[in-house]
């Protein structure tokens, strides 16, 4: 069961996210035209935007979850979860061969797995409060790692480099 207390910070996390997405898809149609890029700069574009998209994804299902009255957030983490590491693996696969930056793939691939572990967890024990604290640590990691990805799609770092 999810703590009273944190319905207004999931109404944040719940905004927060959807309004990221919403950001997310006007940046990839600044950034669509592709005729001066070369396909690693392609790929690493589309590496970040998929990245960011599954994780601030995964924050807003859960945070709707929660929000939703008597919430077990069990089978959705672990849904989530299982679903995130799906991805990253495709993605890491696909930046491994186009020299795309991994450090935070490998990040929300470990906070995936957490989320597996702690959705399969809370599955095999309903009965308890979540813990405050790991939940925490799952949503700001992975907004962590979506903004980080986003970031990226900004090039504001590769403009720089250049100079």
């Amino acid at each position: 069961m999810v703590p009273v207390d944190y319905t207004n910070f999931f109404v944040a996390v719940l905004t927060a996210s959807a309004s990221f997405i919403g950001l997310l898809f006007v940046a990839m149609t600044l950034i669509v035209d592709k005729s001066s890029k070369s396909r690693k700069q392609i790929v690493k574009e589309n590496i970040s935007a998929e990245a960011s998209y599954i994780a601030l994804l995964n924050l807003f299902f859960v945070a709707l979850v929660a929000l939703t009255p008597q919430a077990q957030l069990n089978y959705v983490m672990a849904i989530m979860g299982v679903l995130g590491i799906l991805s990253s693996v495709r993605l890491f696969r696909s930046g491994l061969r186009n020299g795309a930056s991994r450090g935070i793939l490998g990040i929300s691939t470990v906070i995936y797995v957490l989320e597996i572990v702690y959705g399969v967890y809370l599955i095999f024990n309903s009965n308890k409060t979540i813990s405050e604290t790991l939940l925490l640590i799952i949503v700001f990691t992975l907004f962590g790692s979506a903004l980080g990805r986003a970031w990226e799609l900004t090039g504001i770092h590769d403009e720089h480099d250049k100079t």
